[in-house]
């Protein structure tokens, strides 16, 4: 491995570690510290399953829209990286496989760019969907996950009143824990389709100037 080569790899770490993961837990601790204050404002107490103020539902959906919108947000700004070349400290990002185990569902787990221009709005409709399709199914086991949490939470908590600050605080917590484990994988998922993408674009290259070849010999 050359110095150049270690120097990537180290900026790949640092990218998704501290840029997506570090980055990502603090954004989603203000953002959830926030709503919580906006959603439980008011409120004296606060307790598992006591509409509207319901931690338990909070939980659970909590656990759906983090991997959802870090889906179409993550795996955008990704692509949009790779796609610069330059990173920190004129570093590349390197090129990352697709994990092998996840090749039967490829084809939807795929972030799309988003934030590449389309002049077609059927173009970015379509797009749209399919990040959207994408988006459920990574969220799933999350939502599982979350649904899990909630219930031992239910079991432990069941009679428990939480104050206003503990709630906001388990909230805003909750949140950037949960971020920290999904947003690298989102960036992930999009490095390794721009690379996919990049790789297929300079097989392409040839081939065209083949076809224009021929064609200027005729």
């Amino acid at each position: 491995m050359t110095e150049v080569d270690r120097r990537n790899r180290i900026a790949l770490i640092v990218y998704l570690s501290v840029f997506q993961g570090i980055g990502g837990a603090i954004i989603n601790l203000i953002i959830n510290g926030l709503l919580a204050w906006a959603t439980y404002d008011g409120a004296e107490s606060v307790r598992m399953w006591k509409w509207p103020t319901t931690m338990g539902a909070d939980v659970i959906l909590t656990a759906l829209l983090i991997p959802l919108i870090t889906w179409f947000i993550a795996g955008s700004l990704a692509r949009v990286d790779y796609r610069k070349g330059k990173w920190l400290f004129h570093t590349v990002l390197p090129p990352v496989p697709y994990p092998k185990f996840l090749y039967p569902v490829r084809s939807i787990l795929r972030p799309e760019d988003l934030f590449r221009r389309e002049h077609a709005i059927r173009k970015f409709a379509l797009k749209f969907l399919r990040e959207l399709r994408g988006g459920l199914l990574y969220s799933l086991p999350y939502v599982v996950l979350g649904g899990i949490i909630a219930g031992v939470m239910t079991g432990i908590f069941t009679h428990t009143e939480f104050s206003l600050n503990a709630s906001i605080a388990f909230k805003a917590g909750y949140g950037a824990i949960f971020s920290l484990f999904v947003t690298p994988v989102v960036a992930y998922f999009g490095l390794a389709c721009a690379a996919e993408d990049a790789q297929r674009l300079r097989q392409s290259v040839p081939m065209v100037d083949r076809h224009s070849e021929a064609a200027a010999a005729v």
